[in-house]
């Protein structure tokens, strides 16, 4: 099959509805939703969480038994179905990196304390600052239960990021007080993402998803690093099977994410063989089960603030597997 591109693709493959319904979401907007706190559910219910796989990647290959099939736009949009085989290899082209800017945090507040944050704001704009307000978490209802994880940062002089930490040290020396970095996402890397198979070639800016043909397959995806920590410390790599979809997109400095769109109750299936070992007792499962699944939602929209998934897969946020 010759070399064509994802345009010259859509009048010839067939367009797979992708759900019960049109998603009239722009290309545009849900790239920006994969660098929000804003998180989709099933149509169970069940939440559905982006978890990093791995990063820093000039190359991925992915595959899964009886096919692949591939989302330019994510779930909602197109869904092309090709000849291509079972296995992709994904790569970058034309990318230009993110910019990032560093604040140093000099004040956390709750977001109903609106008297507070006007006079943190206030107190260093006497200091020769110009602050900001950022909040961070979110809110949302599981299984009837509220979790608030809402926090608002004060937060003065950004410099670029790297930077960050030695500024922070500068300003809670100056002024006798605790500070920590608040990393800004200015502007989102960019670049056109390519997915190869079989002489098919399927382009698109900034992400591709893929997913199989078969609901009951999974993707497995290639090379994945093993040395991430978690009770059986590993090194080198290995090939890791996945449910739900993958979606390959941009990390900062213009190489390659793999993330896997996975509801809840597969990912803390994942998690919790990850965390322990899992001949362990069932007692001891559950009970690290119930407590990942607390931990995991908590975290949400509170780490990976700069990048395109909710939660990472390393001890930094849960061993995911």
């Amino acid at each position: 099959m010759p070399r064509i591109s994802l345009l010259a693709l859509l009048p010839m493959l067939a367009l797979l509805p992708a759900g019960a319904g049109a998603d009239e979401t722009s290309a545009t907007d849900k790239l920006r939703i994969l660098y929000s706190t804003r998180f989709t559910f099933t149509d169970t219910g069940v939440p559905l969480i982006t978890v990093e796989i791995m990063s820093k990647k000039r190359e991925v290959k992915l595959r899964a038994k009886g096919g692949v099939i591939v989302w330019p736009d994510g779930n909602g949009g197109a869904a092309i179905e090709t000849e291509g085989g079972d296995s992709w290899t994904i790569s970058a082209d034309a990318v230009k990196p993110a910019v990032i800017h560093d604040w140093t945090i000099v004040d956390t507040l709750q977001p109903e304390d609106s008297t507070g944050i006007t006079g943190s704001l206030a107190k260093w704009k006497e200091r020769g600052f110009e602050p900001r307000n950022f909040e961070i978490g979110t809110v949302f209802g599981v299984d009837g239960e509220v979790i608030d994880t809402r926090e608002v940062r004060i937060a003065i002089d950004p410099v670029p990021t790297g930077k960050g930490t030695a500024r922070s040290a500068e300003i809670a020396k100056r002024f006798g007080i605790r500070t920590s970095v608040h990393q800004e996402l200015v502007r989102r890397p960019g670049g056109v993402v390519l997915a190869k198979s079989n002489g098919t070639v399927i382009k698109n800016s900034s992400v591709l998803w893929f997913r199989p043909k078969k609901p009951t397959e999974t993707l497995t995806v290639e090379n994945v690093p093993t040395n991430t920590g978690g009770s059986q410390l590993q090194t080198g790599s290995e090939d890791r099977r996945y449910w739900g979809a993958i979606y390959v997109t941009l990390d900062h400095d213009g190489s390659l994410v793999v993330a896997n769109a996975v509801p809840e109750d597969k990912l803390l299936a994942g998690l919790v063989p990850a965390e322990m070992y899992p001949d362990a007792p069932q007692t001891a499962l559950e009970a690290q089960a119930i407590a990942a699944r607390t931990e995991l939602l908590q975290k949400i929209g509170r780490r990976n603030l700069t990048d395109p998934f909710l939660l990472c897969s390393t001890q930094q946020c849960q061993v995911y597997a």
